[in-house]
């Protein structure tokens, strides 16, 4: 009997070292699974830390425009582009006037333009279609509080203006829950904390002490990484425990999920709007707005906008199960819902069997600002 369950138990062991062993193998084949504070951490310099602060960064908002000018760049086909910014930080086209703006559009790279030229960006485009100036003060990779933030901060700037534009993303819905950009996204931005919604109430940035206290922005990146929306296990013993983790993570099934599936016809950000969690943020966080805008004489509008070609469904579910919830002054319309060419909607770069969705096209930006004028028009939201 004895050696029956001697053989047995190292039988058992044997097993669990090759589950192990396997874990272990699929824990460095499977990519984004696991917590990468480490490569993170060994790149914070506070020279780079001094330089952000200085360059971009802001102790409400996270980042910031801070210079006025005129900035060269290009598309992601070669193309030359340039993005003109006034003095208040709106990206302006030929014939803008701040004073007569009528509406003010906020969001992300969406709404300010990224790729296109300053005529093309949506904002411009609508003030073409409305006969009004459109104020742009989009800014690239923020999500819906950070714009409706900033607007806070801008709103007596356009004394005219009588509508507000909240363009959703459909991404930016995973970045409204995330409170340290490289968590969600990459480490391109390493000094990136940013404010966020948690349990239906704003969590703000850290402040002053992200920015010019080396020290403490350690603290707060170790401690991110343990307590994010998208926080991810460490790749630690045992392996089977960490990969089953990391399998449960948000991360995974809310964000990485929906990505490797995208081109099998699955919504890429199908399961993120489906959460009951990120639901219940984003509800909140339109409570805000619309407050906001109403106690300083401005008719709120939500455009959710397609990132891609890829998902232009799940916001349309998302608003069909939740409107009761929304306040009944906020308009709501949904660009996915539009009749676009979504072959056209985007630049795309086509490198061997690769394929690089970059931001939208001029079409697509047209395409943008013919839905929000289309839900202007529909609601009545400017006086004519």
């Amino acid at each position: 009997m004895g050696r029956k369950l001697a053989l047995a138990a190292t039988g058992a062991v044997l097993v669990l070292a090759i589950v192990e062993g396997i874990a272990f193998a699929a824990s460095f084949a499977l990519r984004n699974l696991f917590d990468e504070r480490a490569e993170v951490e060994a790149r914070l310099d506070a020279g780079e830390q001094a330089t952000f602060a200085a360059t971009y960064g802001d102790p409400v908002l996270g980042w910031s425009r801070k210079t006025a000018g005129t900035t060269p760049d290009r598309d992601c086909l070669g193309h030359d582009v340039a993005y003109t910014i006034d003095a208040d930080g709106a990206r302006t086209a030929p014939g803008f006037d701040a004073a007569r703006a009528r509406v003010i559009a906020i969001g992300d790279s969406y709404t300010f333009g990224i790729e296109t030229a300053d005529a093309d960006a949506y904002p411009a485009r609508l003030a073409a279609r409305l006969g009004a100036p459109v104020a742009n003060q989009g800014v690239a990779g923020y999500d819906p509080l950070q714009s409706e933030l900033l607007l806070e901060r801008k709103r007596a700037l356009y004394p005219a203006a009588e509508v507000v534009v909240l363009g959703i993303m459909y991404e930016d819905v995973l970045r409204l829950v995330n409170g340290y950009r490289p968590i969600l996204h990459d480490a391109r931005m390493l000094y990136a904390f940013k404010p966020y919604m948690r349990n239906g109430a704003v969590v703000p940035h850290p402040g002053e002490r992200a920015l010019s206290d080396f020290a403490a922005v350690r603290r707060l990146v170790d401690d991110a990484f343990d307590h994010d929306f998208w926080a991810r296990p460490r790749r630690t013993f045992p392996y089977t425990l960490a990969l089953g983790r990391a399998l449960a993570s948000n991360h995974f099934l809310l964000r990485d999920l929906g990505r490797d599936l995208r081109k099998r016809g699955v919504p890429e950000f199908a399961f993120a709007f489906r959460s009951p969690r990120i639901a219940d943020e984003l509800v909140a966080f339109f409570d805000r707005f619309a407050a906001y805008a109403r106690d300083h004489g401005l008719r709120p509008l939500v455009v959710f906008l397609p990132r891609s070609r890829y998902d232009t469904t799940s916001a349309a579910h998302f608003v069909a199960r939740e409107r009761a919830r929304f306040p009944a002054d906020l308009a709501v319309a949904d660009a996915g819902e539009a009749p676009i060419a979504w072959d056209r909607y985007n630049l795309e770069v086509v490198s061997g069997h690769d394929l690089d969705i970059c931001h939208p096209s001029a079409y697509g930006y047209d395409a943008i600002a013919e839905t929000v004028a289309a839900a202007i028009d529909r609601d009545g939201l400017l006086r004519r």
